[in-house]
């Protein structure tokens, strides 16, 4: 579950999430709809924004660091045994592999 922005811009419903409930509490959530209210009042997109962020961010990225942002937002997120599983990932995705010829 998370918090969200419901919002109207340009007569289309849009949302942005907040943060994740209930791990940060209620305090941080308002001040990022605060802004966000800003943003929409100057005819910007919050949720756009957002989109066009994370793609820059993963434009100027090597691929070891998609690959840990990919471990970090999808895998630690659904593995059960996260630490052993982390560690065994980790070991065989930083060390070189040795191909038979």
């Amino acid at each position: 579950m998370s918090w969200f922005y419901r919002y109207s811009l340009n007569g289309r419903p849009e949302k942005v999430i907040l943060g994740p409930y209930p791990e940060i509490s209620l305090k941080r959530p308002r001040e990022k709809r605060n802004e966000y209210a800003v943003q929409v009042a100057e005819g910007k997109s919050p949720a756009e924004e957002k989109r066009k962020a994370k793609i820059a961010d993963t434009a100027n990225s090597t691929f070891r660091e998609f690959g840990e942002r990919y471990y970090r937002d999808q895998v630690e997120k659904n593995w059960k045994n996260r630490a052993t599983n982390g560690e065994t990932w980790r070991s065989t995705s930083t060390q070189p592999s040795a191909t038979a010829s």
